[in-house]
């Protein structure tokens, strides 16, 4: 296990898992001042993000793709040592993903004689491990969230960092877990106001459903969902509903193991949906893009239509992330 690095001190104290920090933050901003509508000037496609795995074992190698809705126009922008894990900006036009074990880059992305290309990267100054990346869907307030990783037994942030290298780079840690807890699948909601994630038990066979309320006064406050059995994979918010969550969770009563579902945080309610692991809402909630993994143990990228049922299969890889406007 690789160990954590701070380079700089922070005043914190801590509350059932919430930490307010007396150092300048940069949290979210009121709900008076958020923008939700569309962002102008993104291009049609690239529509999905996602990263390609190549080889196996020792020699596995990663880079993070796009490709337009139907699954044309696959195109590798850059390599990465790491599962990318890629997350897209508000405004369509820039990737930030992990271009090693736990690292936070960004390209930007443009489109050009209709072949997708990328900008050189750029390294984010975050000075600590990261496992989970996330874009908040704000264009007035451009930064990540981020979970950190660290040696087992240590406690754990969630952090919101700012989305490019600024000068001061200032970062604000928004809950801390318990020891021997790693959070995973971070994700917001539409209205940046709130990031659910999962909150993986090390030492019990237990995965628990959090959400961070980011607009809580005088700091942001946590709140526990619900648990499942350990290996929920994936979870995206719905991008035009505030309260429904998509999410694979493991289960003894169907023949693969696992239940693709949506989850009524409302009523906190499963309904079975028919996708898989990884699954990202389009933006208009009417289809999901997931993994399918076969029995060889492949990786292929589908979109299943949520009316219907249809399914069409897109391309090999892993971790697809759709563009939050068309």
């Amino acid at each position: 296990m690789r160990r954590a690095s701070w380079y700089f001190s922070i005043t914190c104290s801590l509350s059932i898992g919430v930490v307010a920090c007396t150092q300048d933050a940069v949290g979210p901003v009121p709900d008076s001042g958020r923008s939700t509508a569309a962002i102008t000037g993104a291009p049609a496609d690239p529509a999905i993000a996602y990263g390609l795995q190549t080889g196996s074992g020792f020699r596995v190698s990663y880079s993070v793709g796009v490709m337009n809705a139907d699954g044309s126009n696959q195109t590798s922008l850059v390599a990465s040592n790491y599962a990318p894990h890629p997350a897209w900006s508000p405004d369509g036009h820039s990737i930030a993903y992990h271009p090693d074990a736990y690292g936070i880059s960004r390209i930007d992305v443009s489109v050009v004689n209709g072949k997708p290309q990328a900008s050189a990267p750029v390294v984010l100054p975050i000075g600590r491990e990261s496992f989970d990346i996330a874009w908040s869907p704000d264009p007035l307030n451009d930064q990540i969230a981020y979970s950190e990783d660290g040696p087992v037994g240590s406690a754990l942030g969630l952090w919101l960092a700012p989305a490019k290298p600024v000068t001061p780079y200032v970062q604000t840690r928004v809950y801390q877990s318990p020891p021997n807890q790693r959070m995973i699948w971070v994700a917001w909601n539409p209205q940046a106001t709130r990031i659910a994630f999962i909150q993986r038990s090390i030492s019990s066979p237990v995965d628990s459903l959090f959400i961070v309320d980011l607009t809580a006064s005088p700091a942001p406050t946590s709140t526990f969902i619900r648990s499942f059995k350990r290996g929920v994979f994936g979870l995206s918010w719905s991008r035009t509903s505030p309260d429904r969550l998509a999410l694979e969770y493991p289960t003894s009563t169907t023949s693969s193991g696992y239940q693709p579902s949506v989850l009524d945080l409302t009523t906190n309610t499963l309904s079975n949906v028919p996708s898989g692991g990884t699954a990202k809402w389009s933006p208009d909630d009417s289809r999901l893009v997931f993994v399918s993994t076969s029995r060889s143990g492949s990786n292929t990228i589908a979109v299943v239509t949520l009316s219907t049922g249809a399914t069409v299969d897109l391309a090999s890889g892993i971790e697809p992330e759709w563009r939050r406007n068309p």
